[in-house]
């Protein structure tokens, strides 16, 4: 089950799905706790909906009870989603999930303005939630939903005036006094000029001015020293922002192609995955160069920059084909930095894993944790598995190997996983899918002291229960009219 948390199910909830089910079943009391646990600590939105349909519709009453809570906090595109996969999945909507997708609704309706920004926003997923399980709007939701009349003191009917108006300064100051989204806004705009664009800038949280850094330096904005001053400004604070992802970060880096701005989001993204904790055991990375793992070597170098940022221990890097070559860590630890420090490595040649620990011998390197980005194919010697029984021989203990599989498998165990068995070392794989933005879910298993420790966080973890409707988050700023 934790290995399919690494990956990012790219809206195949359905393959992603058995596995749900599988864990579910094989043990129903620690399947719950790490849904709940998943849902705090976890980075993958589709992961997190996976768990609350899979508790949603489980036979274990506290199951349920706790996804009533857990779908509280899910977005309107979620809930849909959610409902399609279950038609698709269950082939039905189970009564529970409709009372908690009742529950969902009736919030927002007791909020005017709330209401008004999920309809904003999603008005085609919102309509569907009341339709497809049949559930009676509010006079309001029903008179804007239905039948497309907006109240005139509403926050839609202001945008339909927005669209009307053609003065740019006018058409800010309404999307500024009325905090009106994004994306809602630049819909309504039309033409973007510098006072449009600036009030765009100032209604933005700082994760959705991160999401759209590269939109924002293609229509001029870097180029304009007031909004320049906007931009970074508003980056700022994303530090003390707890909707601030630090994947997004690492993607933002690595899109926006400015190295100004680039430096500002690595150190917010370093200063907010230290204050997910340190890792604080030695960990040699050993990261396949061999023939077609062009991907290994761009997933290195991204781990490699998370790790660095919040390592409290050493950290050596080992590149490796036939042979292993150490990379030397740059000076600048950001993505940049290792951007550059694996710039002359190109993947070609077969593979031996054991190549890298033959340096490791020689540097003096014992590592506490081993963690191998591959395929996992070992055709050529020395092989891990002679090389890692001297190293553990070396040190007087087994090392724990972490390896991030970068290869889709339909079926069958790898070479290096078949003799990782017969050895009985102390191992966790994940299957890396593509997704960049999975990665940090890497951290709290190399910062932890062992996978039994990961496990009792877990169990330490309480299910949700309807007590709990009573202390849900807000959900909804009335101040800047952003959902939470």
């Amino acid at each position: 089950m934790i290995d399919a948390l690494l990956a990012s199910p790219h809206r195949r909830l359905v393959e992603f799905g058995g596995r749900h089910v599988e864990a579910r079943e094989s043990d129903l009391d620690f399947y719950g706790r790490l849904g709940a646990w998943y849902h705090t600590r976890g980075v993958i939105r589709d992961q997190r909906l996976l768990f609350t349909a899979h508790m949603g519709t489980s036979r274990y009453p506290a199951h349920r009870e706790a996804a009533h809570v857990l779908l509280q906090g899910l977005r309107t595109y979620e809930v849909a989603r959610l409902l399609r996969y279950l038609k698709e999945h269950v082939r039905s909507v189970p009564r529970p999930v409709k009372r908690a997708v009742e529950h969902w609704l009736r919030r927002r309706e007791r909020n005017e303005a709330w209401f008004d920004e999920v309809a904003l926003r999603d008005r085609r997923n919102l309509k569907t939630l009341y339709a497809s399980l049949h559930i009676r709007p509010s006079p309001r939701a029903g008179q804007i939903l239905f039948d497309r009349r907006c109240p005139a003191d509403s926050r839609l009917a202001v945008v339909k005036r927005i669209a009307r108006i053609r003065s740019p300064r006018e058409k800010a100051r309404l999307i500024v006094q009325q905090r009106i989204f994004a994306s809602t806004a630049l819909g309504a705009v039309g033409a973007l000029e510098p006072p449009v664009l600036a009030a765009v800038i100032d209604v933005m949280t700082p994760q959705q001015l991160a999401n759209s850094l590269a939109a924002l330096k293609r229509r001029g904005a870097f180029n304009h020293p007031e909004l320049r001053r906007l931009i970074e400004a508003k980056l700022e604070e994303g530090r003390s922002d707890g909707r601030f992802q630090d994947a997004r970060v690492l993607r933002a880096m690595d899109a926006v192609g400015d190295d100004a701005v680039g430096r500002q989001l690595s150190s917010i993204a370093t200063e907010r995955l230290r204050a997910r904790g340190r890792i604080r055991k030695s960990t040699a990375m050993l990261v396949d160069k061999s023939g077609s793992m062009e991907v290994a070597l761009t997933v290195g170098c991204h781990l490699a920059s998370l790790c660095s940022t919040v390592m409290a221990a050493p950290l050596w890097m080992y590149a490796f084909d036939s042979v292993g070559r150490r990379i030397e860590t740059p000076e600048d630890e950001s993505l940049a930095g290792w951007q550059q420090a694996f710039g002359t490595l190109r993947a070609g040649g077969v593979t031996s894993i054991g190549a890298p620990l033959v340096n490791m011998a020689r540097d003096g390197v014992e590592p506490e944790q081993i963690v191998i980005i591959t395929d996992g194919e070992e055709n050529t010697a020395p092989r891990f598995q002679h090389m890692y029984s001297e190293l553990c021989e070396a040190v007087g203990r087994s090392v724990p190997v972490i390896v991030v599989f970068v290869a889709e498998r339909d079926t069958g165990a790898t070479s290096l996983e078949r003799d990782l068995r017969r050895q009985g070392a102390d191992y966790t794989a994940y299957r890396f899918a593509g997704d960049l933005y999975s990665l940090p879910n890497v951290i709290p298993f190399l910062s932890q002291p062992s996978r039994v420790d990961v496990c009792a966080q877990v169990l330490d973890t309480p299910l949700p229960t309807y007590a709990d409707l009573e202390r849900l988050p807000p959900g909804f700023d009335p101040a800047t009219c952003q959902l939470i």
